[in-house]
């Protein structure tokens, strides 16, 4: 769903990206886009539809120029594999590509990966790989299905520390079939394999060349439509088009530049005045201001991606908590719960671009199961009264983390600390440039964190934010109450073919995890990009690492 300036109000959900539209660059490659993955293994190979991008946009493509886009943080390591932050996986999105990406219906569907057939009952999957696609200079050479195992293989290896690095490809095995063609295997049926690589974080496939002899961190050698040119810290990204690039549709510009942009009013009057044609976050305070710009499209969709509120159950890790470690008490984290007016969170911080909710899944997904067992509105006195049954006094005393640097965290971490003060707690809150808060977070050293997640287009794909037994990071070793019957649960629906089945057991699991919300989730943000009315072939996407500015445009 699109909705421009002159048709939208305000609408309740979360998260952003941007993508849509046709180029006519005709470069040699293979301009097949692909259909939909089914569990009989097949991917349509008919050309996208182009659904009349120019027209509904009232311009036409042309090419050439440079697009100058606004992002809303700093960036963190080029290297994809080793990737926390999801502004920056969104930017690299542009040079490294996936095997698989999430579509604007919540589909999965394949990009280095053209086909895959399903054998053993699921327990065997057979990828083909896109003939045709070169890596970028100065590494270039054609894509191979050794190099795809190259990049599994590095993933898989718990010394490089990947976030990719989750049940699906751990308990697998792969190997090289042929120059265009890889196989994984499973002891047991895999039903979302395809879901896992696409969700999460992503799986970018990089040049092999360019990790063993080059810089990753600074230098990404990917596949995509843009080449890596320059990255300045807190400055820029700058890349250029890839002549070579294996589709015709794109890319359109000569270059593409994007720069942290931290004062929300500097954005507005960088879009406004042109020194910027895209945001890729729009600041909600704004959002009335620029509907009333005729030379500004505010386009607005429905997202799935949640913030949430981490709530540290684990006795692992002593830095950063209060002595006492009061998370620990399935209690005391519903206390918290009861203590969070959602409403009011979704007002103060969204500008009210938000559906306030504790489900995983937003209304539209086939997965949202309507489930909010604790007061959406503030309880201080069950708050109080949890924190009593756990063996506390009040007020009681917790640490939380957030960032300074996002403006939304930034705002959710203020804005919970006083809801929490309210109702039987003692918060005190720190905040921390983005690096070291990722830090402090993934090594569990908090009592509370902010965060935020970019859902998951298949529930089996959300285990990978409650992983029991990884060694690294020690947050997802998180060991509760229900975690036995949670688990088993996860197994149960990956097992499972039958989808009455998986909606069945799924339900049940979802409402475990929100009944103790280690997990606390708050809404779901609306996704509110804005750009100049000379941009074309843009559209909001719901994935929030979807971020798809290489399938945009200037019109004339």
């Amino acid at each position: 769903m699109v909705r421009t300036s002159e048709e939208s109000e305000p609408i309740l959900t979360m998260e952003e990206a941007v993508g849509a539209g046709l180029s006519r660059r005709e470069f040699a490659g293979i301009a097949s886009s692909l259909g939909l993955v089914t569990m009989a293994g097949c991917m349509g190979d008919e050309d996208p539809d182009p659904g009349d991008v120019g027209d509904d946009d009232g311009v036409e493509p042309t090419e050439g120029g440079t697009l100058e886009v606004g992002i809303e943080v700093s960036l963190d390591s080029m290297d994809q594999h080793l990737q926390t932050q999801i502004t920056t996986v969104a930017v690299l999105s542009q040079m490294v590509e996936n095997l698989f990406v999430v579509e604007h219906d919540y589909t999965v569907d394949g990009k280095l990966v053209e086909n895959i057939d399903l054998e053993d009952d699921g327990q065997r999957w057979v990828m083909d790989i896109r003939e045709g696609v070169e890596f970028h200079p100065p590494y270039q050479k054609e894509l191979t299905a050794e190099d795809i195992i190259y990049n599994l293989e590095r993933v898989v290896d718990p010394d490089v520390g990947s976030f990719s690095r989750r049940p699906w490809i751990i308990e697998s095995e792969f190997e090289q079939i042929d120059d265009y063609s890889i196989e994984m295997s499973w002891d047991e049926t895999q039903t979302s394999v395809d879901s896992w690589i696409a969700g999460f974080h992503g799986f970018g496939i990089m040049s092999p060349e360019s990790i063993e002899e080059g810089d990753p961190s600074n230098h990404p050698v990917g596949t995509g439509p843009y080449v890596f040119e320059e990255w300045i810290p807190r400055d820029h990204i700058t890349m250029s088009a890839f002549d070579d690039y294996w589709g015709d549709d794109y890319p359109h510009f000569d270059e593409i530049t994007m720069r942290p942009i931290d004062e929300p009013a500097t954005m507005i009057t960088e879009l406004q005045e042109g020194s910027v044609d895209l945001l890729r976050q729009t600041p909600r305070e704004n959002i009335p201001e620029l509907e009333q710009d005729d030379d500004v499209v505010v386009d607005i969709s429905e997202g799935f991606a949640y913030q949430t509120l981490d709530i540290n159950p684990t006795t692992e890790t002593e830095e950063g908590r209060v002595e006492e470690m009061p998370t620990v008490e399935r209690e005391v984290r519903q206390a918290i719960a009861a203590a969070i007016d959602f409403e009011e969170l979704v007002q103060i911080c969204l500008s009210g671009y938000g559906v306030p909710t504790q489900n995983f899944f937003p209304e539209d997904s086939p997965w949202h199961v309507d489930y909010n067992p604790h007061p959406m509105e503030q309880d201080a006195e069950l708050a109080e009264q949890l924190i009593d049954d756990a063996g506390y006094d009040t007020p009681l005393e917790v640490n939380l983390i957030s960032t300074s640097e996002d403006p939304i965290y930034r705002a959710l971490g203020r804005t919970a600390q006083g809801q929490l003060n309210q109702a039987g707690f003692d918060v005190n809150l720190d905040e921390f440039e983005f690096a070291e808060w990722a830090g402090k977070l993934f090594a569990g050293e908090f009592d509370i964190s902010v965060d935020g997640f970019p859902g998951a287009p298949d529930p089996e794909a959300l285990s990978g934010y409650f992983h029991i037994g990884q060694d690294d990071p020690p947050l997802f070793n998180y060991e509760f109450e229900e975690a036995d019957r949670v688990f088993d649960l996860w197994e149960q629906g990956r097992r499972t073919t039958d989808e009455d089945e998986r909606q069945d057991i799924y339900r049940e699991l979802q409402e475990l995890i929100i009944d103790d919300p280690i997990r606390l989730v708050l809404w779901h943000r609306d996704i509110v990009n804005s750009y100049t009315t000379d941009v074309g072939g843009f559209e909001a996407h719901p994935w929030d690492m979807e971020f798809r500015a290489y399938e945009a445009y200037f019109g004339e």
